[in-house]
């Protein structure tokens, strides 16, 4: 906790667990088939043996997740039996007892605890985030509040929508990767290696921000600035962290060693197409706008990229993008960012530097889901204080792009509802500055992209895609100009502080200094007697000097 907050460890809690009740009253909510996905995972670790998980296909949910999540699922198994065990067969396609629902919500909710003590965590060391020139803060001065990080996290409203309606698992997976986090700011650089090595083995996706841990942890522990590099201590350390590495795969793949090429393909579905059913607001959802407004001017038929299928989609007009295009586009546009945190290993620049690599990896990556917008959102939050404006444009952008994934009637007014209250105490509990003119009248166009979101197929049913494509090209600018702009300042701009600029980067508030006149006075007359005395050698020097001629 900071000592500028009111909000108490113990008054956090009890908002966590308010919290964790109110998620409870969305039991009979609309869900997706995500729900049907981890029904099915529970099934199929609980009844088959482990060399089967990654080969059953008696469902189209087949599991491709890392060993680690497959574990976590077999655990819940072990629980889910107790409430209802029909859940648990695999052949029990969409099975959705109300026993299933409640296990199965309750499990998001309790699993959300991690992420609860984890923001307590990263709030305690974020103080450094702030630190002068590289020094190192005490956890008693002045960081992150509190209650910024529980709103701006575990209340995030898109994490909220993904997590407790649609459905996923998102919280304590974030939960984890802010554990790691916290690690590195403490200075902890094996153990950080260690819960992210392990996060990777539960989820794949957070590989889109291992470039950032690798370049900060070989800088900081193995080729430290400003510091002789013994070879003894450069091979203990790249080992030290080999070792690490190792292990966790070891606990993760060892048990299916005869089957790592079945569960890399799993992991790796390239015939999946570029982009997902309702496109993610990057460069592609841009790209295949194009295509497709390229294909209605030359009246080339209809396009495959509009028909919300999952799979392979060829383009009408441009150029096919492959999997390798992609790569190669992301790795390069990481590139500058990777030399940043080379050359600046600060622990600002290395949040800073997961963000960006997130980023990057959500703007050019191969099929990317709209929900990994959450992987620039919650890191962001960190350091939200340093540019409040960007952050909110970012948010309200990112929380709009997870939308279409609700479209029930009861969950048309749910989305916005959450969304505004979410908004309204982000605004409340962050440092926001003037906006710029065009900046209103963006945010201010998404109260028409939401009625056209869910209004505009009863006026034009023969266009069921446009819809989509307005909500993923609207939320592309908002999250691009971010990108943009967030990128030029972590490069370009050089600070150890974060000083006041266009976007109102600030530090954390300060206590009021209480100075009587007398001590003012004094040290006043101090400072002013050694400026003068500078270039003045001590008496004992001149002594010395004397002695000497």
């Amino acid at each position: 906790m900071t000592s500028s907050s009111n909000f108490s460890v113990a008054s956090y809690w009890a908002a966590v667990f308010a919290v964790s009740c109110l998620k409870i009253l969305l039991l009979n909510s609309y869900r997706s088939t995500d729900f049907e996905v981890h029904r099915n995972w529970l099934a199929i670790t609980h009844s088959l043996p482990l060399e089967k998980w990654y080969y059953d296909e008696t469902s189209e949910w087949t599991l491709d997740y890392p060993p680690f999540f497959a574990y976590f699922e077999w655990t819940l198994s072990q629980v889910a039996k107790y409430f209802d065990e029909g859940m648990l067969e695999i052949k029990n396609l969409n099975y959705a007892t109300f026993e299933t629902i409640l296990f199965q919500k309750l499990s998001v909710i309790v699993a959300d605890f991690l992420l609860a003590y984890a923001v307590l965590r990263c709030c305690q060391v974020s103080s450094v985030l702030f630190s002068v020139s590289g020094k190192r803060k005490s956890t008693s001065d002045d960081g992150i509040p509190l209650e910024t990080l529980f709103v701006l996290i575990f209340c995030s409203g898109g994490l909220f929508i993904v997590d407790q309606i649609h459905f996923q698992y998102n919280g304590f997976l974030f939960g984890i990767l802010l554990l790691s986090i916290a690690k590195m700011l403490e200075g902890k650089f094996y153990q950080s290696a260690f819960i992210f090595a392990s996060l990777i083995n539960f989820k794949h996706i957070f590989l889109y921000v291992a470039p950032a841990y690798g370049v900060y942890l070989l800088r900081k522990q193995c080729f430290p600035p400003n510091t002789h590099i013994r070879m003894g201590n450069l091979i203990t350390s790249v080992i030290s962290f080999g070792v690490v590495g190792a292990t966790v795969l070891a606990a993760s793949f060892g048990p299916f060693y005869q089957h790592i090429p079945q569960i890399l393909k799993r992991l790796f579905p390239f015939q999946r197409g570029l982009s997902h059913a309702y496109w993610a607001p990057n460069v592609w959802a841009g790209y295949n706008t194009v295509d497709w407004i390229l294909n209605l001017a030359l009246k080339k038929g209809k396009s495959s990229v509009t028909t919300g299928l999952v799979g392979e989609a060829s383009l009408s007009v441009l150029p096919q993008v492959l999997p390798l295009h992609t790569f190669v586009l992301t790795v390069v546009c990481m590139l500058p960012a990777l030399i940043t945190i080379w050359k600046r290993p600060t622990e600002l620049n290395f949040v800073q530097g997961v963000i960006i690599t997130g980023w990057t990896s959500f703007m050019f990556g191969y099929h990317v889901h709209e929900k990994a917008i959450l992987n620039v959102l919650i890191p962001f939050a960190l350091v939200s204080h340093h540019q409040p404006n960007l952050f909110f444009i970012t948010l309200v952008s990112g929380t709009v792009c997870v939308f279409p994934l609700l479209f029930n009637p009861f969950e048309i007014v749910l989305k916005a509802v959450i969304a505004i209250l979410h908004l309204s105490l982000t605004v409340r509990c962050t440092p926001l500055s003037k906006f710029r003119i065009y900046e209103l009248l963006y945010m201010s166009g998404f109260v028409v992209v939401y009625l056209c979101e869910n209004f505009l197929p009863i006026f034009l049913p023969r266009f069921p895609f446009l819809p989509l494509i307005l909500v993923s090209d609207y939320c592309l600018i908002g999250i691009f100009y971010g990108f943009i702009k967030f990128y030029w300042q972590f490069c370009i701009i050089s600070y150890d502080i974060p000083a006041k600029t266009n976007d109102n980067l600030i530090s954390p508030p300060r206590k009021a200094m209480q100075l009587t006149p007398d001590v003012t006075d004094s040290s006043s007359n101090k400072m002013i007697k050694r400026k003068k005395q500078v270039n003045i050698p001590e008496p004992s020097t001149r002594v010395l000097r004397k002695r000497n001629k």
